[in-house]
């Protein structure tokens, strides 16, 4: 159980100390809106790197606005589906498209209104991935799938806590996964923070221009 994300986020700065052995002249800190960039911004300023935030978002039908039927990012690279699932809703191929366009728009207005940079050099780097969690881990697969198309060197996960069958799914993917916490009982990212508020997009942007040269 951790206090809050700046809490969670100290102790995983710790821990990637004590195991990533980064060249911290290449290498860059990438989270995930909202709550990942809590996470990007404690990292940034205790391992001294620059942190740039990755627009990644759940794919969700409007049949069930909270089911994730997959992740995706800007690019096509990034998509993630759950075949079995949009199966099991029955949702048709029409439909998926739709879902998949629609969250790749609203993940350019997310670029404009973060104002992410598209001028830093990502080739040959060390990406550290952070969130606040995983559950099924669709996002991060998402977003490694995304910052691999970029020429990166090694991309490192950190996450404070996720289910063991989703770290062993990442670790598959990822060259390192750093994970605080894996409970063997699991329903959401929230029930393992004291407090877990949600947070606004100004927040988030302010966090994005601490450490900042």
């Amino acid at each position: 159980m951790f206090k809050n994300r700046n809490q969670a986020g100290k102790q995983l700065a710790d821990k990637i100390k004590q195991e990533a052995n980064l060249d911290y002249r290449k290498s860059l800190v990438v989270s995930l809106p909202k709550g990942g960039v809590v996470i990007g911004a404690v990292l940034s300023a205790l391992l001294d790197l620059p942190h740039q935030a990755l627009a990644i978002k759940k794919i969700t039908l409007n049949i069930d606005t909270q089911l994730a039927i997959g992740a995706v990012g800007e690019s096509s690279q990034s998509l993630i589906l759950n075949q079995d699932l949009i199966n099991q809703l029955k949702a048709d191929e029409e439909e998926v498209k739709k879902a998949i366009k629609e969250t790749q728009n609203q993940i350019r207005e997310i670029k404009k209104q973060l104002e992410i940079s598209e001028s830093i050099n990502w080739k040959n780097k060390t990406i550290i991935i952070a969130d606040d969690g995983a559950a099924t881990g669709a996002t991060i697969l998402s977003a490694i799938k995304e910052v691999g198309e970029r020429g990166v060197s090694k991309i490192i996960i950190a996450l404070p806590v996720a289910p063991k069958e989703t770290v062993d799914l990442l670790q598959e993917k990822a060259d390192k996964v750093i994970v605080l916490e894996q409970p063997e009982l699991f329903f959401a990212v929230s029930e393992f923070y004291e407090d877990f508020p949600q947070l606004t997009w100004d927040e988030v942007k302010n966090l994005l221009k601490l450490n900042q040269d």
